[in-house]
């Protein structure tokens, strides 16, 4: 890699990020999500401070209601107080029950860079319940998941909004039994959602990825958080159907699922260290590694240090090859007063690309277009973001994020260098009624050859969540 055109290239860019950003009065505010991978950066709006940002373990083995999506809804206060007009029968089963309609319409146009584009605009999102605690024992949920075609012209395919063929489609996402083996461990089964490095719901399009699966998560032991699971099937975000996990792999025709062991331990509220071990039969073997530790100096000033490791090699009887691979990462952020800035490394093997079939990747690098994780693909990132409430504009956030990608330019893991540059706008307006409406632009722009003039990608996305829970 050419050390002075790489600078030369990290320079512009934040001159041009910096020159956007003065353009449109946006400097200082809180929000971030700088530092997360894309599959988090998308699930959420951006949050108020670096305190607030998630690692991909944070949502593993705290309670099963973690892993739907009851915990992602606030409810809205003007469905709330339709509560006041039923009063408590005094049974959790019924008084605690939660009804959620979470309406998204999305628009996506992704230049591939070959000279095809895939486009499409849906309307749909999730509907559904969850009960309460009947006798303290189990409850139950069910989701519905749906994208209506708006706009999906049939030589444009691939955006993901829509089915493969560029149709609607509906789907029983969610249904699950949970039942509580003691107050501090529970068992959940069947369909659900799940929020594991590498098998998540990845929730980046019209609908998540959901699984059948059966799951024991419990917290009996203080600061330690630990789950088995089996899973079994998986539907992919813009598919109707349950695949086995091994068939959706790559490996039709067979029918093995994946075994998963995590655990995580809280040194404290700041400090964690986490391992999840997904043991794909006669596919994936998958162990993940991640430490952060978060370190408030004061009220205005705060640090996020960080790292993971990946071991990922091919098990069994190896229906998807002979290989194995390790990527590893470290990164900080640091936080003043409203302003957000973080940088991380990544290292992946020479010997083979980073595998991930069911779900989105934990990679610090991990961006709109590109995961920075093909062999021998060595990357740096740089991210700013910023809530604007401080400036007056209450519900307005953005972020940035910069990366460069070398990988070797000889031998059997060479390929083109790579950069991409995202930007993201968020708004949320400070009104009663629409206090759980979520507005977002993001755009990312992706030079497959680097500096040198080859092929480039962009991707625009216009998204509108509104969540009702009551």
């Amino acid at each position: 890699m050419n050390v002075v055109r790489f600078f030369l290239s990290l320079n512009l860019r934040f001159l041009t990020l910096a020159g956007v950003f003065i353009s449109l009065n946006l400097f200082p505010v809180s929000r971030t999500f700088a530092d997360a991978p894309e599959y988090l950066e998308a699930e959420k709006p951006i949050p108020r401070s670096l305190k607030q940002t998630v690692s991909p373990t944070d949502r593993f083995g705290l309670h099963p209601e973690y892993n739907s999506l009851k915990d992602m809804l606030i409810p809205t206060r003007a469905f709330s107080e339709l509560r006041s007009y039923f009063p408590p029968t005094g049974e959790s089963f019924i008084d605690d029950t939660i009804f959620f309609v979470h309406p998204r319409a999305y628009y996506r146009r992704y230049d591939r860079g070959d000279g095809s584009i895939s486009e499409a605009a849906s309307l749909g999102g999730a509907f559904g319940f969850e009960t309460g605690y009947w006798h303290n024992f189990m409850r139950v949920g069910v989701t519905g998941y749906t994208s209506q075609e708006l706009y999906g012209p049939s030589e444009r395919p691939g955006s993901d909004l829509l089915s493969r063929s560029q149709d609607s489609y509906t789907v029983l996402g969610e249904a699950f039994l949970e039942v509580k083996v003691v107050e501090e461990t529970h068992l959940k089964l069947f369909r659900q959602r799940l929020h594991l490095p590498y098998i998540n719901a990845n929730d980046s399009r019209m609908t998540p990825n959901t699984f059948e699966a059966y799951t024991i998560h419990s917290t009996a032991i203080e600061k330690l958080r630990f789950g088995f699971s089996y899973i079994d099937r998986i539907k992919f975000r813009n598919s109707s159907d349950f695949e086995s996990m091994s068939a959706f792999a790559g490996a039709p025709g067979t029918n093995r699922g994946v075994s998963v062991f995590g655990a995580r331990y809280d040194f404290s509220d700041n400090f964690h260290t986490s391992l999840i071990e997904e043991y794909g039969w006669d596919t994936i073997n998958t162990l993940y590694l991640e430490t952060e530790r978060f370190i408030a100096i004061d009220n205005d000033l705060s640090f996020k240090l960080r790292a993971q490791f990946t071991d990922q090699r091919s098990v069994g009887d190896e229906y998807l090859g002979s290989f194995d691979t390790q990527h590893a990462g470290i990164g900080g952020s640091l936080g003043y007063r409203s302003l957000i800035a973080s940088v991380s490394l990544t290292w992946t093997s020479d010997n083979a690309a980073i595998i991930k079939p069911w779900g989105g990747s934990p990679s610090y690098n991990s961006v709109m277009i590109s995961d920075f994780d093909r062999a021998g693909e060595r990357s740096v990132r740089a991210s700013l973001s910023h809530d604007f409430t401080d400036w007056g504009l209450k519900g307005v956030a953005a972020s940035t994020s910069w990366v460069f990608g070398d990988t070797p330019d000889s031998g059997p893991a060479a390929s083109s260098d790579q950069q991409e540059f995202n930007v993201t706008l968020d708004y949320r307006p400070p009104l009663k009624y629409l206090d759980n409406f979520w507005f977002r632009i993001r755009y990312a722009w992706n030079d497959l050859a680097s500096l040198s003039g080859g092929e480039e990608r962009s991707d625009f996305r216009v998204i509108l969540n509104y969540s009702l829970a009551f």
